[in-house]
């Protein structure tokens, strides 16, 4: 991906991401290595899991005339959060979910990187075990962002 801002673009997001109401401890990495009993500590406030991954999934590239690309890229935001009582839990977690999709709403593009960015995709919580100890809701969204290069 010759010229592609992909990182960023996706530094760019993960700022903007960690500036919403509710969000905390976003990596720009996928945490797939940990010792089960740390995992509360580094990922999570007290005993709670409550963190935020953001990394591209996927990148189509369609070539123009001459040397401009398109590179349409979907980067995706993985939230893990630990599932407690639902009559507290969900509630908060719905909170969260509407606070990130409203914020994204208005991110239109990221200049210089990226002309064009949504709408933001959300899959609504799922039940995962991490670390075969913790029992979280993992929310996943995906954020279209469109990037013209010129590759010479």
């Amino acid at each position: 991906m010759a010229g592609s801002q992909i990182i960023a673009i996706v530094n760019s997001l993960a700022t903007t991401l960690d500036a919403v109401t509710g969000v905390q401890r976003v990596y720009k990495y996928e945490i797939a290595v940990l010792q089960a009993g740390n995992i509360p500590t580094i990922l999570g406030g007290s005993q709670a899991v409550d963190y935020w991954t953001i990394r591209p999934e996927s990148t189509e590239p369609v070539r123009f005339a001459g040397y401009q690309m398109e590179l349409n890229h979907i980067v995706t935001f993985r939230h893990y959060y630990t599932i407690g009582d639902a009559s507290v839990t969900e509630p908060l977690l719905d909170v969260i979910i509407v606070a990130v999709f409203d914020r994204f709403s208005t991110v239109f593009a990221i200049a210089p990187q990226a002309e064009v960015t949504g709408p933001l995709v959300i899959e609504w919580p799922v039940p995962r075990m991490i670390g075969e100890t913790f029992l979280v809701w993992l929310t996943t969204y995906r954020l279209p962002v469109r990037e013209l290069i010129v590759v010479q």
